[in-house]
């Protein structure tokens, strides 16, 4: 479970220096819903379950320099703090420093929503770069574009 729980927070930080709300347009494409799954996990706390999560990739298997996509499906409301807060904890555990930390946090602060149950958060790595698909229950979706520095 810790791996992935570091897998996730690492899709989360693998990001450029801008990253910008942005609504969907039609060129976007979707292609990695239907990519094969290549592992999934849930994670729980206590008797509750938090969210589950599955990676994906178009040929089946994961490379780290091959795109693939990491899916999170919350189970549970959670605020936009909690969300961040959880975040930036997980990028600390992983030993990145306070400055680079406050420096993603802002730049995800503005963009990140709260959280409702049945939401859905894609990260989709090709190549230098990644967006941030957010697909919300009853609610219109929006990405984030990201590049690699």
């Amino acid at each position: 479970m810790t791996r992935w729980k570091a897998l996730i927070a690492c899709a989360f930080f693998n990001m450029a220096t801008s990253v910008q709300a942005e609504t969907p347009s039609p060129d976007v494409s979707m292609a990695w819903q239907q990519w094969p799954e290549v592992g999934e996990a849930t994670l729980t706390w206590g008797w509750w379950t938090i969210y589950q999560s599955s990676l994906r990739a178009p040929s089946g298997r994961y490379q780290a320099q091959s795109p693939h996509a990491l899916v999170i499906t919350y189970a549970r409301d959670i605020s936009d703090e909690r969300l961040m807060k959880a975040t930036n904890d997980q990028w600390a555990h992983l030993g990145f420093s306070a400055a680079q930390r406050e420096r993603w946090q802002t730049e995800l602060g503005d963009a990140w929503p709260d959280i409702i149950e049945g939401d859905r958060l894609a990260f989709v790595r090709q190549k230098d770069n990644g967006v941030f698909h957010y697909q919300q229950r009853e609610r219109l979706a929006y990405h984030l574009g990201c590049r690699r520095s």
